[in-house]
């Protein structure tokens, strides 16, 4: 924010630099080396004295790569405009939410959408980012969906409520700054 005069400031670069609630989420997506390190255990634990050295080298290299797997999925929040704005495009397209008639298209639609608007980056376990999800069209945002083990969807899901949550919070409360 540049300030050619103390005495005020630019309210347009000041808005800009509002935040909304955000979160980390870890995903792994690979399921066959957890499978292989549960495994591991189980020989480990009913291994002889001289088996346990090499089984425990062998569960070493099992968790590294586990852990190249590993995805940080940046979860942002929207504010409440935006949320409605994607509400109604929704409703638009598959009609309006009903509970005593669940449209689970509908309902599949909105969440793919919010993904699509909440998370704004990805990192691997190299640190490397990839931060074109949030220009995903929702197709492609539907497929990476399948793609990641049903838990970590529902974490995500979970934790794009919760800070939709955070953030209804925060737009309706006034807060005291004397905390």
């Amino acid at each position: 924010m540049t300030n050619a005069n103390p005495e005020t400031f630019d309210l347009f670069a000041f808005s800009s630099g509002a935040t909304e609630p955000e979160e980390i989420v870890t995903i792994y997506m690979d399921g066959k080396t957890a499978q292989q390190i549960l495994d591991t255990e189980k020989r480990i634990a009913q291994a002889s004295s001289d088996e346990v050295e090499a089984l425990e080298d062998e569960m070493e290299k099992l968790k590294d790569k586990f852990r190249a797997s590993r995805l940080l999925v940046h979860v942002r929040s929207i504010p409440r405009r935006k949320r409605d704005q994607v509400t109604n495009e929704i409703d638009s397209e598959y009609g309006v939410f009903n509970p005593n008639d669940p449209n689970s298209k509908r309902e599949d639609a909105l969440i793919t959408r919010f993904f699509s608007e909440c998370i704004y980056k990805v990192v691997d376990a190299e640190g490397r980012e990839d931060r074109s999800i949030p220009v995903w069209e929702n197709e492609r945002m539907a497929q990476w969906r399948l793609l990641i083990p049903e838990k970590y969807d529902i974490k995500l899901a979970n934790t794009i409520s919760k800070l939709v949550f955070k953030s209804e919070y925060f737009e309706a409360a006034e807060l005291s700054v004397d905390f």
